[in-house]
């Protein structure tokens, strides 16, 4: 049976209005990074990426799972083409200049503004923002900022409050890309070990009261109480929390050696 816009809907617990206005976008957007995570379970399994429409729907919609930036933009690229707007693939580059297809994003023109939409950074939560150079911008509980850097290139800044300025996150891209574009890069980024992608666990999911991220056997848990770091002992704690916190189960079926080597277990 063919997976449909409702059932998007449904799974992001979304039942608001289906317009191609900015409050509808940004409600969208809000709602699928509460309730899809990111997480690169298939990567380390050496399972291939579809970015077909079917393909990952059947993985995030029905199979309840998430995914690495390309996965989670593209899914939401073609429910937001589905609900009628204009939207387009963009790039940027996370932690090096020399990969201008390192990450995929999503530009979403509206009302004669370009918006930057990004609903797969594994690193934390970015709210849709208006691409404009030098305006300070809120969302989720943080500062945003663009500075001009050379050409037509954009770089996303989030304010820190341990230095009392705006940090950068990526260079932006200006040219519309194709998902065709973005497979070479990660062919080689999903070699075991080439990257930390393709080396061990990482997850990271945002709610309304907290945000929570695993990197290999480290839960890191934020909420207005303050930060929490828990280290995992085993594949069983592992598991438990990679049900309670991210919603994915049944858990990869991997060995006890397998595990270890994903969680940095014994590192």
């Amino acid at each position: 049976m063919s997976v449909t816009v409702q059932d998007y809907f449904d799974r992001l617990l979304y039942n608001g209005p289906h317009s191609c206005t900015l409050p509808v976008l940004r409600e969208l957007a809000a709602a699928h990074v509460t309730a899809v995570p990111f997480e690169n379970l298939d990567m380390l399994l050496q399972k291939p990426v579809s970015l077909d429409r079917e393909a990952l729907w059947d993985k995030l919609l029905v199979r309840r799972r998430g995914g690495i930036c390309h996965e989670l933009n593209h899914a939401f690229y073609y429910l937001l083409l589905e609900l009628g707007f204009d939207v387009s693939l963009g790039s940027a580059s996370v932690d090096t200049e020399d990969d201008v297809l390192e990450h995929m994003n999503l530009r979403v023109h509206l009302d004669g503004r370009t918006y930057l939409v990004d609903v797969g950074f594994g690193s934390g939560l970015i709210p849709p923002l208006y691409l404009a150079e030098g305006i300070e911008q809120p969302g989720y509980g943080e500062r945003f900022l663009f500075r001009q850097a050379e050409g037509d290139v954009l770089v996303l800044c989030k304010y820190n409050l341990e230095t009392g300025d705006f940090h950068p996150l990526h260079r932006l891209y200006k040219p519309v890309r194709r998902a065709e574009d973005f497979i070479p890069g990660f062919q080689a980024a999903s070699v075991p070990g080439a990257t930390p992608f393709s080396s061990y666990l990482i997850c990271s999911r945002g709610t309304n009261e907290n945000r929570r991220r695993l990197v290999r056997n480290r839960l890191t848990v934020s909420d207005s109480t303050g930060t929490r770091k828990i280290l995992l002992e085993d594949s069983k704690a592992c598991i438990a929390v990679l049900e309670r916190y991210f919603g994915i189960s049944p858990a990869p079926e991997l060995s006890e050696a397998r595990w270890k080597a994903v969680l940095g277990i014994g590192e």
